[in-house]
C-alpha cells in the first residue's frame, strides 16, 4: 500500500458506530480496516501510551477525526490478551501511516521482548531507523535479524537488499554532485499547510495544481455536529510566478461530480482542453484507484468520466496519470494483469481528441517486481522520471531517470541522487520543458514531516559546458595550428569569442547555457570556413557537461601552380574513365616508362553538385581509378602521388552571375589533372 496515501480522511466517520465493547477490539477492528491512525489511538490507551503528537501532527489530525473519546473498557477481563502483541500492533500501526520515530521506539520494545513471538519486529526496527536516518544502528539491526531469522523468505532477502541500500546510502551522501542541489519545501502557509500535499503538476502556464487533504470549509457544509467531517483529498490551483505565489490556493471544482471520493494525480493536455486525475476509495483494507477524465467547456470543467476498461481493468487500480506534452501518449501507473509485479508503468497511444487507445507495458528495464509509480516524461531530454521502490536507493521510494523513447527502447534507470532522495518516500516528480530536467522541477516527500507528504522545489545548478572545436585542412584532414576562429552568438549577431587553435587544431570554451552559435575559421593563405550549432537540435543532450562542435575545414591556397600536363574529363557523378580519357592515360605511361624518374601528381576534382563530403569522395576516386590503372599498365608506385581537391579548386564557374546554373563550367571542373613534378609548386 502506498503510504502516501494513508494519510486520507475516511467519510464521515463516527466513532460509536463500531460494534466492539471494549478498546482493545477496537483498536484490532481499525487496524483490519486498514486505519492505522485510529487504531493507535485505541493500543495507545490499552498500554497506557499518552502521546500528543499522536492525537495530532503538527496541529491537524491526519485522518480527519477527533480525539477518540470513548467511556468503554480497555480490555475484555473475561478474554485474555497479549501485552507484547499490542505493542507490537501499535509499532505497525505508526509505521503503516509514516510515523516512524513512535514505531521506532515500539518496535525496539517489541524486538526486544517478543524474539520468538514476532521475529519481524527487528526487521521493522531496522527499516525504522533507517527512515530515521540512524544508518549505522539500521545495519546493526539488519545483520541481527539476518542472523536470528530462521526463514530464507522475502523478509530475509530484503534485510540482505537493505544492507545494500545503506552502503548505496554511504556512497550518494558523499557524492561531490550533491553539493548542486538546492531543495526547499514550498510555503507552509500556503501550499504545504495540515494534511497530505502533494501530487505537483500545471493546469496552465503560471497555474499550479497539487492535491490537499487539507481542511476544506466546502466538506463541512451540511453535516450534523455529531458527525466528523468528510475531509478528503481534492486538487487545488494556485497562481505561481517564479517562486512568487498567490496568498491563498482555490478549490478545483467539477461540474455535476457525482465522485464522492478523494481526488488527486493529474495532468492536463497540452492545449488545456482536457484533465486526466485519479480518483480512489477505501474497500476494506486497500484502497482502489481509477483515472478519469474531464473536459473543459465554456470555461466550466464538465463532470468527471471514468476511462474505459484499456486503462481500468476491473479489480485492479490504475492512477497517477501523465499526458506527454506532445500530447501524443498517456502514462500512469497499475497493478493491473501483464507487468512484472506491484503496480507498473504503462503507457497508451493518444488518438483524436485524447481518445485513449489501447495500453502498454513500458517493459522490464523500467518495471520491477516492486512498485513503479507517478511516471514523467521529459520530451525535451528524453528522459522518463518515475518513482521506485524496487531499486537499490535510499529505501522506500526513490525518484529514478531514464532516457529513451516509449516506443524505441530505454537505458538503464539511474537514481536522481540525494539530496533529491531521501531514507523515505519520493514521488510526483514534474519539471519544464525545454529546459535541463532538473532546473526547475517539482515533486512530493515525506522526508521533512511525521505522517504525511508535502511538495518540494529542486533544482540543480547547472555546471558550465564544455564546448570543443577543431579546424581541419579541407584537402589533408589535418589539424590546423595557429587559426583564428571567433564566435558568436546566432541570435544577437553579438561575438563571444575569439581563439587561436592549438597544435591540435582544437579551440574550447564553456557555458551554463546551450545556445545557438556560429563559428568563422580562418588563417592567412586558406580560404576560410563556418558552421553553426543549433541549440534546439541539442535538447535531448541538455543535461549532458561535453559537445563536440561541427568542425571547421579550410582550404589551403595553392599559388602559382603551373597548367597540367594532361587533363581527363568525366561524366556526371562518374569516376570511369572514357575512351578518350584512356588514350591520354597511354601517352602518359608511355612517358613514365621512357623517364622512371619522373613523378606524376594525380589531382581529383569535380563539380561541386552535392556536399562537401560526397565530392571530397568523388574526386578521390576519380583519382584512384587513374592511379590503379597506371599501376596495372606496369608503372612504379613510388612515381605516383593522388591527391582530392573535391569542389575546392574549380577550373571554371558552376554558376552564373545571374545564380543560374552553369552546365559547361561544371563539366570542366569534372576532371582529373595529371601534374608531372619535378620540383615543389607551391610557394
Amino acid at each position: 500500500m502506498n503510504k502516501f496515501y494513508l494519510a486520507i480522511v475516511f467519510s464521515a466517520f463516527i466513532v460509536s458506530s463500531t460494534n466492539a465493547q471494549n478498546v482493545l477490539a477496537d483498536g484490532n477492528k481499525y487496524f483490519s480496516q486498514g486505519k492505522y491512525y485510529e487504531a493507535s489511538v485505541c493500543y495507545e490507551k490499552v498500554l497506557g501510551v499518552n502521546k500528543p503528537t499522536l492525537d495530532k501532527v503538527q496541529g491537524y489530525t491526519p485522518y480527519g477525526h477527533k480525539k477518540i473519546v470513548t467511556q468503554k473498557a480497555l480490555t475484555d477481563a473475561k478474554v485474555p490478551y497479549s501485552r507484547e502483541e499490542v505493542v507490537y500492533k501499535l509499532a505497525q500501526s505508526y509505521r503503516l501511516f509514516t510515523n516512524y520515530e513512535q514505531a521506532e521506539k515500539f518496535y525496539k520494545k517489541a524486538a526486544d521482548s517478543s524474539k520468538t513471538s514476532f521475529p519481524l519486529s527487528r526487521y521493522w526496527y531496522a527499516i525504522c531507523l533507517r527512515s530515521n536516518n540512524k544508518y549505522k544502528e539500521a545495519e546493526t539491526q539488519f545483520n541481527q535479524f539476518i542472523a536470528s531469522y530462521g526463514n530464507n523468505d522475502t523478509y530475509k532477502k530484503s534485510a540482505y537488499r537493505e544492507l545494500d541500500i545503506l552502503k548505496n546510502i554511504t556512497v550518494m551522501t558523499s557524492n561531490k554532485d550533491s553539493a548542486l542541489y538546492s531543495v526547499y519545501k514550498l510555503d507552509p502557509a500556503i501550499i504545504n499547510v495540515e494534511g497530505a500535499t502533494s501530487s505537483p503538476a500545471w493546469l496552465s502556464k503560471g497555474t499550479f495544481l497539487f492535491t490537499s487533504s487539507r481542511v476544506d470549509t466546502v466538506d463541512l457544509n451540511g453535516l450534523k455536529k455529531k458527525q466528523h467531517p468528510f475531509v478528503a483529498n481534492h486538487l487545488y490551483t494556485i497562481h505561481m510566478d517564479g517562486k512568487k505565489m498567490d496568498s491563498n490556493a482555490v478549490r478545483f471544482n467539477f461540474a455535476n461530480d457525482t465522485f464522492i471520493m478523494n481526488k488527486g494525480a493529474a495532468s492536463v493536455t497540452p492545449d488545456g482542453k482536457k484533465m486526466f486525475f485519479t480518483i480512489w476509495k477505501q474497500v476494506e483494507d486497500r484502497k482502489v484507484y481509477a483515472i478519469c477524465v474531464s473536459e473543459l467547456k465554456n470555461n466550466v470543467w464538465g463532470e468527471p468520466k471514468k476511462l474505459g476498461k484499456n486503462v481500468n481493468v476491473d479489480s485492479f487500480s490504475s492512477k497517477q496519470p501523465f499526458v506527454t506534452s506532445d500530447g501524443k501518449y498517456l502514462l500512469f501507473s497499475s497493478d493491473r494483469p501483464g507487468g512484472y509485479g506491484g503496480f507498473d508503468l504503462w503507457y497508451a497511444d493518444l488518438g483524436r481528441d485524447y481518445y485513449v487507445l489501447d495500453a502498454h507495458n513500458l517493459g522490464d528495464v523500467i518495471n520491477t517486481f516492486a512498485d513503479e509509480q507517478a511516471p514523467y516524461y521529459h520530451n525535451s531530454t528524453h528522459n522518463l522520471v518515475f518513482s521506485s521502490n524496487g531499486r537499490i536507493g535510499m529505501g522506500g521510494f526513490d525518484l529514478f531517470k531514464a532516457k529513451g523513447t516509449l516506443t524505441g527502447g530505454w537505458k538503464n534507470p539511474t537514481n536522481l541522487g540525494y539530496p533529491a532522495n531521501s531514507p523515505k518516500d519520493e514521488i510526483d516528480f514534474i519539471s519544464e520543458e525545454n529546459k535541463p530536467l532538473l532546473d526547475n522541477s517539482y515533486f512530493s516527500s515525506d522526508k521533512g514531516d511525521v505522517c504525511c507528504p508535502q511538495i518540494y522545489n529542486l533544482h540543480k545548478e547547472l555546471v558550465p559546458k564544455t564546448f570543443t572545436g577543431v579546424v581541419l585542412d579541407s584537402l589533408t584532414h589535418e589539424p590546423v595550428p595557429n587559426a583564428l576562429v571567433v564566435v558568436n552568438d546566432s541570435l544577437s549577431g553579438k561575438e563571444m569569442y575569439s581563439f587561436k587553435t592549438g597544435k591540435d587544431g582544437k579551440y574550447q570554451f564553456k557555458l551554463t547555457q546551450l545556445p545557438s552559435l556560429n563559428m568563422f575559421a580562418s588563417k592567412e593563405e586558406y580560404r576560410p570556413d563556418q558552421n553553426s550549432f543549433t541549440g534546439m537540435e541539442h535538447m535531448e543532450e541538455l543535461d549532458a557537461n561535453a559537445f563536440d562542435l561541427p568542425v571547421l575545414q579550410i582550404a589551403k591556397i595553392v599559388k602559382h601552380v603551373p597548367p597540367p600536363d594532361i587533363i581527363i574529363y568525366f561524366d556526371f557523378d562518374s569516376s570511369s574513365v572514357t575512351a578518350y580519357g584512356k588514350l591520354q592515360l597511354d601517352s602518359m605511361v608511355e612517358r613514365l616508362k621512357i623517364d622512371t624518374s619522373l613523378t606524376i601528381e594525380i589531382q581529383g576534382n569535380t563539380d561541386g553538385k552535392g556536399s562537401k563530403e560526397y565530392n571530397v569522395r568523388l574526386g578521390k576516386n576519380r583519382a584512384k581509378t587513374c592511379y590503379e590503372y597506371f599501376i596495372k599498365a606496369g608503372v612504379d608506385k613510388k612515381n605516383l602521388s593522388l591527391i582530392t581537391f573535391g569542389m575546392d579548386h574549380p577550373a571554371d564557374k558552376n554558376t552564373l552571375e545571374d545564380g543560374s546554373d552553369n552546365p559547361e563550367g561544371r563539366a570542366r571542373n569534372r576532371r582529373v589533372e595529371f601534374r608531372i613534378i619535378k620540383q615543389a609548386i607551391i610557394q
